[in-house]
């Protein structure tokens, strides 16, 4: 996922969409599935939903910036950690 950030008030908060894919080892071989992304970010806190054929991914991400901190310089890159559940 990628997406743009800026610094001061507008770092804060954002709200986001796109295409996700994901590819899941399977013991036919490797599954690749592609989602409808709404993510919602709160600071450096991001509530992610996920629309998979079939299958709904809810969860949160942590991003660590890497490049960029979002107070004094755009943050350009960050390592994000996700948790979550997928139902279906």
């Amino acid at each position: 996922m990628q997406e743009g950030y800026t610094t001061g008030a507008a770092c804060l908060t954002d709200v986001s969409s796109g295409q996700v894919s994901a590819t899941f080892p399977t013991t036919g071989g490797p599954v690749t599935i592609v989602g409808a992304l709404h993510a919602r970010r709160l600071a450096l806190a991001e509530f992610i939903e996920i629309a998979f054929p079939q299958i709904q991914f809810s969860g949160v991400a942590i991003d660590i910036p890497t490049q960029g901190d979002c107070l004094t310089a755009p943050l350009t890159q960050a390592l994000a950690t996700v948790t979550g559940t997928m139902i279906g």
